[in-house]
């Protein structure tokens, strides 16, 4: 009987701990956003030799710079 009561007892404080930091929430500014991008071409075939020059992007209808840009040639697939 004493085991189960210090196992309860042990369980309990372990527990609210536990359960208050459930509600903590976690906020992040970030100015960098990653995006992975597939062209292919009218028959489906990849296009594997497009520069930084070829590609634009807008946020909420504003041109935002690209800083990065890294081709990649490894195979990949989209469900």
């Amino acid at each position: 009987m004493r085991r189960l009561a210090l196992t309860l007892a042990l369980f309990a404080a372990f527990a609210i701990p536990a359960v208050s930091q459930i509600d903590d929430p976690i906020n992040v500014d970030s100015t960098i956003v990653r995006l992975n991008v597939g062209v292919v071409d009218r028959q489906g075939r990849p296009v594997t030799n497009l520069e930084k020059p070829a590609f634009t992007i807008y946020e909420d209808g504003v041109k935002q710079p690209i800083v990065g840009f890294e081709p990649s040639t490894a195979p990949f697939s989209v469900v």
